[in-house]
């Protein structure tokens, strides 16, 4: 099962609509019953009219996951909560931050809540008491703690096709740009506005220095 948040949209599998949806931040909660995960099983969401992949989400394990996304276009990279939104726009990367964590750090909410963790006593007596002696804790052992973001990717002004070398191939892509009529967020290289042959020059004369 999965809920779209913030919407009335929820669902299980197969499930494939065509839905209105505001440009803003959103996260898919996502659970199953069997506690196996989704067992391969992803949701998606696309852009109807040019079928871009804006999202695509699973449950790798456990009984709950979410699964955050961005609709639209952002002013900051760390606007986009999800790798997949990151991914999708050129100027952003997604930066991998995973620590390993105790279980025992969680509290109760927390520790229901994740994967491979359960709140449990410490001390149970025998079975036909079942009675707890210890204290409750979170149990389970350690867990990955992903504190994953999306950063601006530090390029260098001129290198249009991101292989952080300044030289010819970029010269060709910013040309290839201009007759196409297209835009790039590193084209623009004095900045003016727009793409033109002022910025081929200037190009140029980069590359000459």
């Amino acid at each position: 099962m999965w809920a779209l948040s913030p919407s009335n949209i929820n669902g299980g599998a197969p499930y494939s609509e065509t839905v209105c949806l505001h440009n803003g931040a959103y996260n898919l909660m996502m659970s199953d019953f069997g506690s196996d995960g989704w067992n391969g099983n992803t949701w998606k969401i696309y852009v109807n009219s040019s079928q871009s992949l804006i999202a695509e989400c699973t449950l790798d394990d456990g009984n709950f996951d979410s699964c955050p996304f961005f609709l639209g276009e952002v002013d900051d990279c760390s606007y986009y909560l999800g790798q997949s939104a990151c991914d999708n726009d050129q100027i952003c990367e997604w930066i991998e931050d995973i620590e390993i964590t105790s279980c025992g750090t969680l509290s109760q909410t927390d520790c229901n809540m994740t994967p491979g963790c359960n709140w449990d006593c410490t001390d149970w007596g025998d079975w036909y008491t079942w009675i707890c002696y210890g204290t409750y804790a979170c149990m389970g052992g350690t867990f990955e703690n992903d504190n994953s973001y999306c950063d601006e990717i530090d390029f260098l002004i001129g290198d249009i096709n991101l292989d952080y070398l300044i030289n010819v191939q970029d010269v060709l892509v910013l040309i290839n740009l201009i007759l196409d009529n297209e835009s790039s967020n590193h084209a623009d290289i004095n900045i003016d506005g727009d793409i033109n042959v002022l910025d081929a020059i200037e190009l140029v004369n980069i590359i000459l220095e």
